[in-house]
This record gives structure tokens, C-alpha cells and sequence, in this order.
């Protein structure tokens, strides 16, 4: 299913990469992987991952497969995906500022078939085998911009901008969670926390029409499960946004654009579903404790998330 050629750009949304990543999972044979524990693994407090992202992101693929098959993976069909997704139950993937060289890196957990897809990498002519100071191997494509590294139960994927792909298996010190991250995620199949988010947040604001600057140091994006489907018109899924600002005084301020926003969007016509978005995010008001501000959204389609997920892309 993975042997034709594959196109190896176009990966914008960070939500995106974890189910346009995986299509690499079936690729490589590599049985001398360091063992790395999974990222919903019992008391785990960081993911192997390298630093400096700009967001880091946790999907249960499992239980998130309904959103993940309807995020837009334009380098396979739908029957490839599936394949790919029923194999992978849980994965992380890092998004890396784009002046840094670095685009992403992900690494996957599941049940993985890993003998045929290596013969043919070996016989393609764009894919080179390397081999990592610690001893494992690992193909690389430095026209695709991408190494990847894989045995039975867990798979490592690294992309660059330009040159030589790195091994895509971090030697750092995995990075930990945010202190209160693992409080905000317990029970998500999806959740993420990104860096400096003003930028991205942003974008949001721009097409609702609104000229306003978000002043926060971290966001906390988590999707839950939603526990009374029945009784919202069948609508599985709900969303928390954790804003972390620097102070009192910045979450004070955060409270007042998004009582504005708020506003708007139960009164500006629909565009593009962005209105319709804004309404879903805003519906209820936002709490703000400390330098914290909480967003409980209402209840969400998967068509919600993937939209919620486009604002918040990275690139």
C-alpha cells in the first residue's frame, strides 16, 4: 500500500502532522530501537522529544481516530490512512520554529508490520541508510526533508526545512511536562500546549474582523470526550483552553478581549465557518483564576476541531 511515490510537503497544521506523519510507520525495518515509554503511559512526566518547539502535541490515536480521519491528509487515500491509524495507538509530535531548520518531529506507539516496506526503501533511490552513534539504524530522504526509524511497537519521524535530515530519535533529555499540564490533559484523547501562542491565537482574531493582540506566555489546548452526547444532538467531543499569561494584570486583559470576542461572534455573520467556530469557543464565559484563563467550549463536531486546529496551525 506504500510503495508508490510519495510527495513529501504540504505540512502546515500542527494537528495535522500526527495523522500525515504516520504514513511513514510502515516504512522501515529497525529491530534494535531503544525501548521509550509511551506518552499515556502510567505516571509519565515528559515525552521523547527534542526541545525548543514551538508546540508539542499528545493524541490517545485510538480513541481520537473519528477526528484524526477527518483532518485533510493530502498524500493519502482514505483507505491508506485507515490502515496506517488502525495499526498506531498513541503518538507526540514536536513543531519547531520555522527560523530554527527544524519543521517536526513525532514519535509513535502501536503494532507495526515492519519487514516489506524496508525493501523497498532499500530500493528506492531517494531513501539512504544511516546509522545513529547509538548503534540503531535509520533511513533518511534529504529531498523529502525527512528520517524516519521504526521496529514492531514504536516508530520515530524527524523533518527539516533543508540539508541532511538528523536521526530522528532524541538524545536529549525528554522534555517534561508544564506543571500544571498533566492536571489540564487527564482524560484527553487529544491535548497540546503551545509557546508564546499570541501569534497563532491571532489569526483567529483576524478573520472574526477583530484588531486584537493576545498577551500570553503558554495555551493549553485539550479535547475530552463529551460525556452527554445524547442529550447535545449527538455532539462527542468538548474543548478546554488553558491560557497562562504573565501576570494578573496581562490575564485581566485576556478576560476583556475575549468578553469581546464573545460579543462578536453572537453578532457578526457567518465566513467561512469561522463565525460559527468563534460561537462554539465562546460560548460560555471565560474564567479567569490568577494569570490563568479558562475557556470551556460547547459541545464540538469533529468538523469543529478540524477547524479549531487550522486556526492554530503553525504554518
Amino acid at each position: 500500500m506504500f510503495l508508490g511515490r510519495i510527495k513529501l510537503k504540504h505540512m502546515r497544521n500542527p494537528a495535522g502532522f500526527v495523522s500525515l506523519a504516520l504514513l511513514f510507520l510502515l516504512a522501515v525495518s529497525c529491530r534494535t530501537l531503544p525501548e521509550i515509554s509511551g506518552p499515556f503511559s502510567a505516571g509519565e512526566t515528559a515525552i521523547p522529544l527534542e526541545p525548543g518547539a514551538i508546540a508539542y502535541i499528545l493524541a490517545d490515536v485510538k480513541n481520537a481516530r473519528p477526528i484524526l480521519n477527518f483532518l485533510p491528509i493530502r498524500e493519502l487515500n482514505e483507505n491508506q490512512a485507515g490502515q496506517i491509524l488502525d495499526r498506531t495507538q498513541s503518538a507526540v509530535v514536536a513543531v519547531y520554529p520555522r527560523e530554527s531548520g527544524r519543521r517536526f518531529q513525532l514519535a509513535a506507539w502501536g503494532d507495526f508490520p515492519t519487514g516489506q516496506a524496508g525493501i523497498a526503501l532499500g530500493l528506492s533511490k531517494e531513501w539512504k541508510k544511516a546509522r545513529s552513534q547509538a548503534g540503531y539504524s535509520y533511513w533518511y530522504s534529504q529531498a523529502g526533508g525527512l528520517s524516519l526509524a521504526i521496529n514492531a511497537k514504536q516508530a520515530h519521524v524527524a523533518a527539516v526545512s533543508a540539508g541532511v535530515p538528523p536521526d530522528p530519535i532524541s538524545h536529549s533529555p525528554p522534555v517534561q511536562f508544564p506543571a500544571d499540564f498533566i492536571a489540564a490533559s487527564a482524560g484527553s484523547i487529544i491535548s497540546c500546549w503551545l509557546e508564546n501562542p499570541g501569534t497563532t491565537v491571532n489569526r483567529l482574531f483576524e478573520a472574526m474582523g477583530l484588531p486584537l493582540q493576545l498577551p500570553a506566555e503558554r495555551m493549553y489546548i485539550t479535547i475530552f470526550p463529551n460525556e452527554n452526547p445524547a442529550q447535545d444532538s449527538g455532539l462527542r467531543y468538548r474543548a478546554a483552553i488553558k491560557i497562562e499569561a504573565s501576570g494578573e494584570s496581562q490575564a485581566k486583559a485576556l478576560e476583556t478581549l475575549f468578553s469581546m470576542a464573545r460579543v462578536f461572534s453572537s453578532q457578526a455573520p457567518e465566513t467561512n465557518g469561522v463565525v460559527s467556530l468563534a460561537a462554539v469557543l465562546f460560548a460560555n464565559a471565560p474564567v479567569r483564576d490568577g494569570k490563568y484563563l479558562e475557556l470551556q467550549t460547547a459541545p464540538l463536531t469533529e468538523k469543529d476541531i478540524a477547524l479549531l486546529f487550522s486556526f492554530f496551525s503553525i504554518y
